[in-house]
């Protein structure tokens, strides 16, 4: 390979490696900030603080991928262009140490977060109030009502008995 070449293919790495970072960095940040609310009140400090710095890493990656465009338009014939020294540099590192240190921070978070319960800031109180009774509902047709039944009439038998003090005088006068 000659030097244009191994040049080029310095250039394409940084770009790529810069737009990758990019990537990580605001993929953090947003599942982060979407599960914001869940996040416990203590650690919400260390996950700002996380959120600012990972910003801060994808605002020199931008500022990068521009000194990189700048540096290959300012190239001409006898002026090779390099990624050493000067602002792309300076830059590139500032993204990289960024990144990093974000990442530090938010494995803390992440450890900070996980470590602590949360505990209410003030006492439970719960009250249970009593079921209101379900209504009642008929579900059945009304009852016919039924004629009243009469008590079975007595009938006499055909042969009375008589008492005892007659059939003895049946008896004797015989």
């Amino acid at each position: 390979m000659t030097h244009e070449e191994w040049m080029k293919e310095a250039f394409s790495f940084l770009s790529e490696s810069t737009k990758q970072l990019i990537t990580v960095a605001t993929g953090v940040v947003t599942v982060t900030v979407v599960f914001s609310r869940d996040i416990s009140s203590g650690a919400r400090y260390l996950a700002l603080l996380a959120w600012l710095i990972l910003l801060l890493s994808v605002l020199f990656g931008i500022l990068a991928l521009y000194a990189m465009s700048a540096r290959l338009a300012a190239a001409s014939g006898s002026n090779q262009p390099t990624i050493n020294g000067g602002y792309l540099q300076l830059v590139s590192r500032l993204q990289v140490g960024t990144f990093l240190f974000g990442i530090l921070v938010m494995l803390g978070f992440g450890f900070m977060a996980a470590a602590v319960p949360e505990t209410p800031d003030k006492p439970l109180k719960v009250t249970l109030d009593p079921p209101l009774p379900a209504p009642i509902v008929n579900v059945y047709p009304p009852a016919v009502p039924q004629p009243p039944t009469r008590a079975p009439a007595t009938i006499p038998s055909p042969v009375q008995h008589r008492s005892s003090s007659s059939s003895e005088k049946t008896a004797a006068s015989w």
